[in-house]
């Protein structure tokens, strides 16, 4: 499923088009309404609501932040879910507690580097598995492609939903492959975006349109 790459996401810094993308996948205006102004990044991995079934009070981990924001504050917003949000970047933290702020919400942070297995299971002891992992372009460096499943595996349970987000990074491919070793079944659907977002970062695109690719997750053992 690999295409062609390139550098960090550009997303983090959001652009007058999300509203129009989030739209697409399956926000409503109600749902944007409530997310405060400049928590859209536009760079996800769809309307966790629709495509997700979070119950209330479930557990949600947020694997970097700075794209997905906008889920985390959906999700402790509106049904009540319980969210940890994790990144590596040091910017990370005053970003988020400024949408939380805005938002009324409370989202508990924990600075997390998922390439160290001690941290991983750190992470684990304090919250237990995960009932719902998110993550959105994970894959900017070629070391993550080996990583990312065995850090799944220490976080989830066999009915955690895990639900990635790439835009064609040229080592999702191989990392499907060690997420399927590490006993998750993988599914793959490849949405079509205007390249003009910022949720593009080189990948496979038309004039006007690019692919993201979206990976549903489920341990089988």
């Amino acid at each position: 499923v690999a295409k062609t790459g390139g550098s960090c996401a550009p997303g983090c810094c959001g652009t007058s088009t999300n509203a129009d993308f989030s739209l697409r996948l399956g926000y409503s205006a109600e749902d944007l309404a409530a997310v405060p102004e400049g928590a859209n990044m536009g760079l996800g991995c769809g309307n966790p609501q629709a495509i997700a079934a979070l119950q209330p009070g479930e557990t949600v981990l947020v694997q970097g932040t700075g794209g997905v924001s906008i889920f985390a504050l959906q999700f402790a917003r509106l049904l009540g879910a319980r969210v940890i949000a994790t990144d590596c970047h040091p910017d990370v933290p005053a970003f988020l507690e400024r949408n939380a702020a805005l938002a009324e919400v409370a989202i508990e942070y924990r600075a997390l580097d998922w390439r160290q297995p001690a941290e991983l299971d750190a992470l684990r002891e304090q919250h237990g598995r995960f009932d719902l992992v998110l993550g959105s372009d994970l894959l900017y460096e070629a070391e993550l492609a080996d990583t990312l499943g065995p850090a799944l595996a220490r976080l989830c349970r066999p009915r955690t939903r895990v639900l990635l987000a790439d835009p064609g990074r040229p080592h999702l491919q191989d990392a499907v492959s060690v997420i399927e070793r590490c006993g998750f079944r993988c599914g793959v659907e490849i949405a079509s975006v205007p390249a003009s977002l910022d949720v593009a970062v080189h990948g496979a695109r038309g004039p006007e349109q690019q692919e993201l690719f979206l990976l549903a997750l489920a341990l089988t053992a």
